[in-house]
């Protein structure tokens, strides 16, 4: 475990030294964070994020350490949805499918649904499915809602089960069963 008063100098030149591992930076927050120390975390992580050290995990722990509600948040998502990480495009889709600190826009969030749904995220290719079924965002499409639906539902996603069941008992996409 790291020392109190650790000198932040040695913690910026070691992430600058580490630039493409960005594992040692967020390594190093995970120590300072279980040890409760944020107020010296969270300028780590904008470090990292703006010397391009990690930009996948370090701005999306970023925008949950500014509490998901703000336009930080919605700021740090983004770069990590940009750069392919699902939880962070999930977060994002949501955050405009609510309307929260961006403007409402279902198309913006189905196409951030659908990016982190075909990385496998089972809540993405649910509410993916939603959107389908429901023409939010995306032309409504029984067959394609079903085709995500069962994705979420072969992954346990209990929602997505009981909606493929519905659709099957009214034969939306599907045979009716």
């Amino acid at each position: 475990m790291l020392e109190k008063g650790v000198d932040k100098d040695a913690i910026y030149n070691t992430s600058e030294e580490s630039k493409g591992r960005g594992w040692a930076v967020l390594n190093l927050w995970i120590i300072l964070q279980d040890d409760n120390r944020l107020d010296e975390a969270k300028p780590i992580l904008e470090y990292a994020v703006k010397n391009k050290v990690n930009l996948v995990e370090a701005p999306y722990i970023l925008a949950n350490v500014y509490n998901k509600d703000s336009k930080e948040a919605v700021y740090y998502y983004r770069i990590s949805a940009e750069n392919g990480y699902a939880r962070a495009q999930y977060e994002l889709a949501s955050i405009y499918e609510s309307g929260e600190y961006v403007t409402k826009d279902l198309k913006e969030a189905s196409i951030w649904y659908r990016k982190a749904a075909e990385q496998g995220l089972a809540i993405a290719q649910f509410n993916l499915g939603v959107c389908y079924k429901n023409g939010r965002g995306v032309a409504q499409d029984y067959f394609e809602a079903v085709k995500w639906y069962r994705k979420a539902a072969d992954q346990g996603n209990a929602i997505a089960q009981n909606n493929l069941g519905v659709c099957y008992e009214n034969g939306q996409g599907v045979a009716r069963d």
